[in-house]
């Protein structure tokens, strides 16, 4: 991506890198329309910084999954809504997701499992609901997340999901 002008993106996904440290040459892009970003499965990733720039809503998905370094979410405080799924998992040493402080609104569903060192769900206060619910029936499952000492993260969800709770 050296030499990226683009600022405008549909959907963006990286994933599956053995090499990549961090994303500052998207440090270009302003938005996402029409689609997800994925971060998948980068054993080398320890930063979302390159992200900074990014603001307004994610059209999809936002999807954090087996990131081996990665310990915050930090660079990601633009984004101000995610029209589909939020879902982080298997992320060993991420310890912080206050990066999602920006996300207001309604989300399909919130998936947070097996981060092991994360401490909390603060970051998710702007979110007031969710749309839908995995296939397993939940519209917010957290789970096999070790060291998780708070949910206080989750406060603002009101009135009815359409899917269960499982935390």
């Amino acid at each position: 991506a050296h030499g990226c002008n683009a600022t405008h993106w549909g959907s963006l996904a990286i994933e599956d890198t053995k090499d990549l440290e961090h994303v500052e040459p998207l440090v270009v892009l302003t938005s996402l329309r029409g689609g997800g970003l994925s971060i998948q499965r980068n054993s080398k990733l320890t930063s979302l910084r390159g992200f900074r720039n990014l603001r307004g809503s994610v059209d999809g998905f936002l999807s954090i999954v087996g990131n081996s370094l990665l310990k915050t979410l930090s660079g990601l405080e633009g984004i101000a809504s995610v029209k589909g799924y939020l879902w982080i998992q298997s992320n060993p040493e991420l310890v912080s997701i206050e990066g999602l402080r920006g996300i207001r609104g309604v989300v399909t569903f919130i998936y947070v499992s097996t981060n092991s060192k994360l401490k909390s769900l603060d970051g998710l206060e702007g979110i007031s609901g969710c749309s839908g619910f995995l296939a397993s029936g939940y519209s917010i499952k957290v789970l096999n997340n070790a060291e998780l000492q708070s949910i206080t993260g989750l406060s603002n969800i009101q009135g009815s999901v359409p899917g269960g709770i499982l935390i």
